[in-house]
């Protein structure tokens, strides 16, 4: 009986013992499970927002809300002998964290005195609406003038022209011997005149019409118009303006920083029937034009090319493409903070630190708009930002890269991010491009962020919605040079249709000095004389 229980008390206890290392790899297993379900909904939810606010939010990336984390900057803090850096609170900016303020009744905007005055015949009131019962007769004491906005929509003209034909005054009179030189047009012996390619051309790069949708609006107006005929037209202008296009091109690459990005568009492949190849728009941007180039890839001699004679500064997000001629021009090449920004930005629901990074970020931009602020321009706004980036920015720089040493996801720090999460990934990009971040501080004049690149590129943007797709490589070189010579004339607040048209009849009058036909160009030559 002894060894029975005890052979009993074995079993037991074995069976026991069993029972709890399988109970402890069942709760292993299902720890193992809500860690990775937590990992994957953490995913998941960062990823609806992150699309839900591409499609839905707004495209600001400011952070500010009440219940957010603070940083102590501490000696940083002391206004510099340059003047003091304020923090701006979102108080006094009209904003509410959380609550959008609605700006007071919009006035009614002026219509502007260079429109053409019409005047309508005057209201009256006949005899009898003048007449009160006793009998008199009301007289008129005064006028209330309204005025209303007109439009004269868009219309066709049959242009005649005569040209003379001369002969000889004698029997043979008949016989032509000399004619009249004809005015010179951009489409020889075509149908257009220079207004009706330069509407055309506007339309479609400046408007983003199709020109299928052009078609059938030029039919409403009463002339039927064919979509390849239009293309021949536009053909010739890219043909004809193209020196002026050359020279924008010298013009934008002797800045000494040029802004640079690209932006992918679809183009018709060339060698599969129906189907379509990423092509690319490359922008460079300096001393306020913008040049653009096409190419069907995304390869780095593009801008090497484009760049091949430029040596100054060069601001461009974090490409591979631009480090080869980077490397061959001694470049100083600059980091986007907008780029580091935005990864934070997204991560800020995953991580809350990702939030204080993004404060910490937003001090540097209040610091540059503290200088801008003050009404300075020219070397007096370089020389106040310089100093304020040398007394304060340098230092909210030191104190990103002590978060981002302690974050970092390859070191040994206990507070260390995952190299896979959001805030990981993010401190990981801006300690590979740090070098490149941190030497705008080294001057006055060098830029934050490569912003001005991407708001250039928002009417190929735009364009790419309505076009769906670049027809062919010759396509896409021609909408190259018209969308530089419309944004760039945007950019110089100069109307693109009155450009247009004032540089094609100069070229059509034999003018050659193309310097003097860019937008920069133009657009100074109509400023007022200074007193």
């Amino acid at each position: 009986m002894n060894d029975t229980a005890v052979i009993t008390d074995i079993v037991i206890a074995e069976t026991v013992a069993s029972v709890r290392a399988e109970k402890d790899l069942v709760i292993a297993g299902l720890e193992l499970t809500v860690t990775d379900l937590k990992a994957k909904l953490e995913a998941a939810v960062f990823l609806i927002d992150r699309y839900a606010r591409k499609i839905f939010g707004r495209s600001s990336e400011v952070y500010d809300h009440p219940g957010q984390e603070r940083i102590d900057l501490g000696a940083i803090t002391p206004a510099a002998p340059a003047g003091p850096v304020t923090v701006i609170p979102p108080e006094a900016k009209g904003i509410v964290p959380g609550k959008e303020v609605r700006a007071g009744k919009a006035k009614r905007k002026s219509i502007p005195d260079t429109l053409e005055v019409v005047e309508l015949p005057k209201r009256e009131l006949s005899e009898n609406e003048r007449r009160l019962p006793d009998g008199r007769m009301l007289e008129p004491n005064g006028e209330q003038v309204t005025a209303r906005l007109g439009f004269i929509p868009a219309r066709f003209q049959k242009v005649i022209e005569r040209v003379v034909t001369y002969g000889l005054p004698d029997e043979h009179q008949d016989q032509v011997v000399a004619t009249a030189a004809p005015s010179p047009q951009i489409v020889p012996d075509g149908l257009p005149t220079t207004d009706t390619v330069v509407a055309i051309c506007h339309a479609k790069y400046g408007l983003h019409l199709p020109l299928t949708r052009q078609a059938k609006e030029y039919t409403r107006l009463g002339v039927s118009i064919a979509k390849s005929t239009m293309c021949g037209w536009l053909s010739s202008l890219s043909g004809f303006i193209n020196p002026v296009y050359q020279a924008l091109r010298v013009q934008v690459l002797a800045s000494n920083l040029i802004y640079s990005d690209d932006i992918p568009v679809n183009m018709l492949d060339p060698t599969a029937k129906g189907g379509t190849i990423t092509a690319r728009f490359w922008s460079y941007l300096g001393d306020g034009q913008v040049l653009f180039s096409f190419a069907t890839d995304r390869r780095g001699c593009h801008p090497a090319q484009m760049l091949a004679d430029f040596h100054g500064a060069l601001m461009a997000d974090a490409l591979a493409q631009y480090q080869l001629v980077v490397t061959t021009n001694d470049i100083w090449r600059l980091g986007c903070w907008a780029h580091v920004r935005r990864a934070f930005y997204e991560a800020r629901l995953n991580d809350r630190r990702a939030a204080e990074m993004v404060v910490l970020i937003r001090k540097i931009y209040l610091a540059d708009r503290c200088a801008t602020q003050r009404g300075l321009s020219g070397q007096a706004l370089c020389r106040w930002r310089w100093r304020l980036r040398q007394r304060y920015t340098a230092r909210v720089l030191t104190l990103i890269k002590q978060r981002l040493d302690e974050w970092d996801p390859s070191g040994i720090s206990a507070t260390r991010a995952l190299p896979g999460s959001p805030l990981g990934k993010a401190v990981t990009y801006t300690l590979n491009q740090w070098k490149l971040l941190e030497r705008f501080v080294y001057t006055g004049d060098w830029p934050l962020d490569n912003n001005a690149a991407e708001n250039a590129q928002r009417p190929i943007a735009v364009g790419r919605k309505n076009h769906l797709f670049m027809g062919s490589e010759g396509g896409g070189e021609m909408a190259a040079k018209f969308y530089s010579l419309i944004q760039s004339c945007r950019m110089q607040n100069v109307d693109p249709v009155a450009y247009l048209k004032d540089v094609c009849q100069r070229m059509l009058a034999g003018d050659q000095d193309y310097a003097a036909m860019t937008p920069l160009a133009w657009g100074r030559s109509r400023l007022p004389s200074p007193p």
